[in-house]
């Protein structure tokens, strides 16, 4: 039976230039050959010497992809990071907001799909931008990445030390930085199974606490409190819906507005965490796919519901909210145990508390897990040193992680000065990352399916999943997230606002991504790929090879066709 890739294959030995028919061959980058799977064995593959496995194990189950989606990005950025652009935004500015980087992120996953479907490789998105934008975009991108995975576990440990001061404020926040270390590094010891399986209870644990969040307003604000008092919207009306920033009017509103995007960026995620688990995945052509799709469900769900319910329960110039920003005191921002107090509601707090702990820390040690896999897919593609490219027998990339964890240790930064304002730099600093990394993943896109039509491939019969934005939606959100990145820092430049801390966080990272870009095509003169040398086979045999062994059972009963659409 022809597999996925001769499907590819005939698609270009029918309709292709004869011209095109070698990928980069003046390069040595393999021809596409017809590939074809009978009896469990791969026939005709070019190259096989370097398209084996690569030392991982692909043991992340579908619903484990879908839920470390989930637990990678739902931690203090939602829970306790939201309380700082209630304040600066108001409710309306803070949904509006947090909608407008949702439509961008959908766009962005839907594109991401795409390739990680087609060609799910070490590397994930760094190595398609290589492939098909320009190599040094690759490696600048990885190690940009790897760098903002590094600084967002960071973050969250600065975040876990104000959660802890909450219950013992007198104990150092350095023991609860190393605590927390200790533990995400151990857990990311494990192998990726288990470590898919520890993630995938987190987040269900994580789906019940924003479940229960939500249930607990509509529960408040129809009057179900102490207080018997039906709150509603008056929120929205008192002190009202937009607050305003840096001056007055319609303009500081929406300055106020445009200050939302830098912590949506570090509260909601996704695209490049499906992205990493490709390499890792069963089935990729089939679960990646189906966690893509599932996307915008999470995002209304988890993120905008959840923002929208924060403006319900706490004015944006409540006394003790602004009081906990400026001081840092962890989870007595959160708007939710705010409410609580106001509400004089016992015991909750406490509890709120104790939940965030164990969400915050299952969301660092996702994050310490992408940065390391980044700087593994950077190894083995040569684009780092070899050391990180070594595994363990169980395939984990140790070197990579121990790399990972050593930058994380920035977080002991806390121990002199306030977590508030640590946790501030870190978010800012790792926002540009995100953002940096959803311009180039589309700018890939782009020049992916230039590439396919230049090499004759039909889009629609080839690839495992088909983007619905591509290519109108990539342009909307190209312009929309590069014009955020940079103005993300205007408040600095705005008379008697500078601060030379906020500039440096806000523009450093775009800084270390052109000197890492210009420094590699320097050094190695690399070019920009041409759409009919793009390399759509190096990695293919491997992904071919092990949808070889795979035995998919259909689902029968009702019960199992649930199951299938969950997860």
């Amino acid at each position: 039976m022809a597999s996925f890739r001769g499907k590819v294959s005939e698609a270009v030995e029918s309709s292709a230039p004869k011209t095109s028919d070698r990928l980069g061959s003046e390069k040595g980058v393999a021809t596409l050959a017809y590939v074809s799977v009978e009896d469990g064995v791969v026939r005709d593959v070019p190259r096989a010497d370097e398209l084996s496995e690569y030392g991982t194990h692909r043991g992340l189950q579908s619903h484990h992809i879908q839920l470390l989606a989930i637990s990678g990005v739902i931690g203090t950025g939602l829970f306790v990071g939201t309380s700082s652009v209630l304040a600066s935004a108001g409710p309306g500015g803070l949904l509006i907001g947090y909608i407008i980087w949702c439509v961008f992120l959908l766009i962005v996953a839907h594109a991401m799909g795409e390739m990680s479907a087609f060609l799910p490789v070490p590397g994930s998105f760094a190595t398609h931008i290589g492939r098909f934008v320009d190599e040094s975009a690759g490696v600048a991108m990885g190690w940009v990445y790897a760098y903002s995975m590094m600084i967002f576990t960071a973050a969250d440990c600065t975040a876990l030390t104000g959660l802890w001061s909450y219950w013992f404020p007198d104990i150092n926040p350095g023991v609860w930085v190393a605590v927390t270390l200790v533990v995400v590094f151990a857990l990311n010891c494990m192998a990726v199974k288990y470590f898919g399986e520890v993630e995938f209870y987190a987040s269900i644990f994580k789906i019940f606490l924003i479940f229960g969040f939500l249930l607990f307003t509509f529960i408040v604000v129809l009057g179900g409190n102490p207080h018997h008092d039906r709150i509603g919207f008056r929120y929205w009306k008192n002190p009202g819906a937009f607050n305003e920033a840096y001056t007055t009017g319609s303009l500081g509103r929406f300055l106020a507005i445009w200050g939302v995007f830098n912590t949506a960026a570090f509260s909601i995620g996704g695209p490049d965490f499906i992205a990493n688990c490709a390499p890792e995945a069963t089935n990729p052509r089939r679960n990646i796919p189906k966690a893509v799709r599932r996307v915008i469900y999470r995002l209304i769900f988890f993120f905008i519901l959840s923002v929208f319910a924060v403006g319900m329960l706490v004015p944006y110039n409540d006394p003790s909210m602004l009081s906990a920003i400026a001081n840092g005191t962890g989870v007595a921002k959160s708007p939710f145990v705010i409410a609580m107090k106001r509400l004089e509601i016992p015991f909750l707090p406490d509890l709120v508390n104790a939940v965030v702990i164990t969400s915050a820390w299952s969301c660092t040690n996702c994050l310490l897990f992408q940065a390391s896999r980044t700087v593994f897919g950077l190894a083995k593609h040569g684009r780092a040193p070899k050391i990180f490219g070594k595994t363990t027998a169980s395939g984990v990339p140790l070197p990579a992680l121990i790399l990972s964890i050593a930058v994380a240790c920035l977080a002991f930064m806390t121990c002199n000065t306030a977590s508030a304002k640590v946790f501030n730099w870190f978010i800012n600093l790792g926002s540009t990352a995100i953002m940096i990394a959803y311009i180039m993943m589309l700018v890939a896109n782009l020049r992916f399916h230039a590439g396919l039509r230049a090499q004759g491939i039909d889009a629609n019969t080839a690839l495992p999943f088909r983007s619905r934005f591509t290519p109108w939606g990539n342009y909307v959100a190209l312009g929309g997230v590069g014009l955020i990145l940079l103005t993300n820092g205007y408040g600095v430049f705005i008379h008697g606002y500078w601060n030379f801390q906020n500039f440096f966080t806000a523009y450093f990272t775009i800084v270390f991504f052109l000197v890492v870009y210009l420094g590699w095509k320097i050094v190695k003169r690399t070019s920009f790929i041409k759409a009919v040398d793009m390399d759509f086979s190096t990695g293919m045999a491997e992904v071919e090879k092990h949808e070889a062994t795979l035995s998919v059972k259909p689902p029968e009963t009702r019960y199992e066709r649930l199951m299938d659409w969950l997860w």
